[in-house]
């Protein structure tokens, strides 16, 4: 006997379908161009190919300032200041490897079946609104979240982060797009 119900789910529109491959290509590449350039993920001092940086900073300056900063620890807090300073460095490394991850995994979605995108596309679309929202406080912009921290960006830093600023938020819309179906 027929049935009016269907348990087949209707297929996706062919801007969710470009969506999901945009959102997870350009994730992919972002994190990949991000790992290789910058390399932070073997080397906190690396941090000085970031963009809005490179060539500006050498390692070694770098490395004289984080000196430099266990220097300024207040008496008696020198531990705990270097401490810190290595929990700094540990995130930096973390965030590194997340984005290699992020890289290799949307990229690996790239490969299955829409359906099995899902679950990629809901943790994609999450890190880049966070990040996306987080980056705006850094910059000082309305609708940030969080606390950008004592030292504020430079106007020439910020017009060069800002088209990161502004990827986030598309990497992020074309991520929802893919998982919400709108």
């Amino acid at each position: 006997p027929s049935s009016s119900f269907s348990t087949m789910a209707p297929k996706p529109s062919p801007l969710i379908k470009i969506s999901s491959a945009l959102g997870l290509a350009s994730i992919s590449a972002f994190a990949a161009f991000l790992t290789v350039s910058i390399g932070h993920y073997n080397d906190p001092l690396n941090l000085v190919a970031f963009p809005n940086v490179a060539g500006k900073i050498s390692k070694e300056e770098f490395a004289s300032m984080q000196r430099a900063a266990l220097k300024a620890a207040p008496k008696g807090q020198e531990e705990a200041a270097s401490s810190l300073l290595s929990l700094v460095n540990a995130v930096l490394r973390i965030e590194a490897a997340f984005m290699a991850a992020t890289c290799l995994v949307a990229g690996y979605a790239l490969t299955c079946d829409f359906k099995e995108r899902r679950g990629t596309h809901l943790l994609v679309f999450i890190v880049c609104t966070m990040v996306f929202f987080s980056d705006r406080a850094l910059a000082q912009w309305p609708l940030g979240y969080g606390a950008a921290g004592p030292i504020s960006m430079s106007e020439s830093a910020l017009e060069e982060v800002a088209g990161i600023i502004y990827a986030w938020g598309l990497m992020a819309l074309l991520n929802g797009i893919a998982f919400f179906g709108i």
